[in-house]
């Protein structure tokens, strides 16, 4: 930023540093959240749009889904809910999504897919 001249690209590069901050603000909160229910005996388990938590866990990730160009296909419906712990969710949403990017075969352009399977 210091080097940058360009008022423009100066603007948009506060404009995503600021996004970026409330999102690993966002993240360290639920960091907090899933050490407290580690230490806790009853975790706080609630009704969570899965959708809601995997937007999260993709803005976190947003960087390295554009430096491997990875190509995200979700087919999750956005009414779609799971009894969880909502940090353990995303916790989970982010892991999952990070080693599939991490341990990509090479020379491939990376496809995720989040589809949800119900049993009964």
């Amino acid at each position: 930023m210091e080097e940058e001249k360009d008022e423009v690209s100066l603007r948009g590069t506060n404009l995503y540093l600021g996004s970026s901050s409330r999102v690993l603000a966002e993240t360290i909160d639920n960091l907090k959240e899933l050490l407290e229910v580690q230490t806790a005996l009853h975790p706080k388990l609630k009704k969570v749009n899965i959708n809601l938590h995997l937007a999260k866990a993709l803005a976190v990730l947003e960087d390295e889904i554009n430096k491997n160009k990875v190509i995200i296909q979700n087919s999750i419906s956005d009414e779609e809910t799971v009894i969880s712990n909502p940090a353990y969710l995303e916790s989970i949403l982010f892991d999952l999504t990070s080693n599939a990017i991490k341990y990509c075969a090479l020379g491939r352009i990376p496809v995720i897919s989040y589809m949800v399977v119900s049993e009964g």
